[in-house]
């Protein structure tokens, strides 16, 4: 039976692969600007320090911090955690306001106004779906990515949303690309993963049994030696006929 494709989408015919797994920062999600920022834009209206000051603060709070180890966390907890830092920031940086609101402010900017998807992200998934590709999320994130993505209308692209803090271990482990492949239900050689760290996507990926794929977005890619490397997302359909 044909597969009905949305207007627009390419054929793709005889995929080389039956699922796609990608990576979340700076493979799906842009950075638009540095956290300090959105924080000081959008603290201004309650007299919110600058972004210089909360920039030092921050990583001053940051410095003196005891990483917890790498497990499981939920969003509860990721959030009481870093309701925390946020205070000690705000107070490091001099804000004499109501703490309990611009905590509130910081939090809603980290989830929904720091990362925008890269421009042609919605349309590069569109076409894979239609065509019948699984596709799964695999990243080192905190347990927000699905906030993150719902918000940004992506969730609805993606069969499993894979990350460190819920897997309770991060890439470059092979465990959490296991995790990935049992919740799609594909064969592992049937699986490409696209990230743009060789370290923790392609090393990771490979080390599990998956192809990858390296995408430099904005990057001299003359001294990189890796293959396939990709410029775009919208270069990977070069990589399934």
């Amino acid at each position: 039976m044909a597969r009905a494709l949305k207007p627009g989408c390419k054929d793709i015919v005889n995929a080389r692969y039956d699922a796609l797994f990608f990576d979340a920062g700076h493979t799906l999600l842009e950075y638009v600007e540095p956290s300090e920022v959105g924080w000081a834009n959008a603290l201004s209206d309650i007299g919110g320090p600058s972004a210089d000051a909360l920039s030092a603060a921050f990583e001053d709070v940051l410095g003196k911090r005891r990483a917890p180890p790498a497990e499981s966390e939920s969003l509860a907890v990721h959030q009481a955690e870093w309701s925390g830092i946020y205070r000690q920031t705000l107070t490091a940086a001099g804000f004499r306001g109501d703490t309990e609101a611009a905590v509130q402010v910081m939090w809603n900017v980290w989830l929904f106004h720091i990362w925008a998807p890269y421009s042609e992200v919605a349309s590069v998934l569109t076409t894979l779906r239609a065509n019948g590709i699984k596709l799964a999320v695999v990243s080192n994130w905190a347990p927000t990515l699905e906030l993150t993505l719902d918000h940004l209308n992506l969730s609805q692209y993606f069969n499993a949303l894979v990350y460190s803090l819920r897997q309770g271990y991060a890439k470059p482990a092979a465990a959490i690309f296991d995790d990935a492949i049992e919740r799609v239900a594909v064969s592992r050689d049937r699986v490409l993963h696209i990230g743009d760290n060789y370290e923790s996507d392609i090393l990771g990926a490979r080390a599990a049994g998956l192809d990858a794929a390296l995408l430099l977005r904005a990057t001299d890619t003359s001294s990189n030696s890796y293959r396939p490397t990709l410029r775009s997302l919208d270069e990977v359909f070069s990589l399934l006929d």
